[in-house]
């Protein structure tokens, strides 16, 4: 059974290249967006159940979130490194 596409049909290898392709694009998108919904939390979600729940004044919000902002950032940075460095087991280890 041939996969068709556009009128070509792929046999052997070239399956396997599309499945491979299609596999990577859906890990890409999922881990996209996991990384926005830890940024969300922080910077959306936290902040406002500090002002409206616990009554934390906005300055003191601000500066969490800052603070917050630059340790991502800086982790970001990091963990690439530690990553092409160490491996990416120890990465995931260390980073979980």
């Amino acid at each position: 059974m041939d996969i068709q596409s556009g009128g070509m049909a792929y046999t052997g290898s070239e399956k396997c290249a599309v499945a491979l392709t299609s596999v990577t694009l859906i890990g890409s998108v999922a881990a996209v967006g996991a990384a926005f919904f830890g940024y969300q939390s922080g910077t959306v979600f936290t902040p406002t159940l500090m002002i409206k729940e616990l009554g934390t004044p906005p300055a003191m919000v601000r500066n969490v979130t800052r603070v917050f902002a630059l340790f991502m950032a800086s982790g970001m940075l990091l963990a690439g490194w530690f990553s092409d460095r160490h491996g990416r087991k120890p990465a995931a280890i260390i980073q979980t």
